[in-house]
């Protein structure tokens, strides 16, 4: 599909650093309310690398590329 964000490199959709920004929320949220969050931990930690690599304006979409390639992008 053309209009997608994966058909355009990831450009457009909701920004990595945003998901990183609700996440991070969220880890805030689970803490307070004395909560297991280790998968949402997880997922911070993927896109905070993301993000420290230079990608958080793409798209979020694009961690199945980093998972697809076995947690590994070139810095931006």
């Amino acid at each position: 599909m053309a209009d997608v964000p994966a058909a355009n490199n990831y450009d457009g959709g909701f920004m990595i650093r945003l998901i990183l920004k609700d996440l991070g929320l969220a880890l805030e949220a689970a803490k307070s309310a004395d909560a297991i969050s280790e998968e949402t931990a997880r997922a911070y930690e993927m896109y905070a690398r993301l993000d420290a690599l230079g990608y958080g304006d793409k798209d979020f979409g694009l961690v199945y590329q980093y998972i697809l390639n076995g947690y590994n992008l070139p810095q931006k």
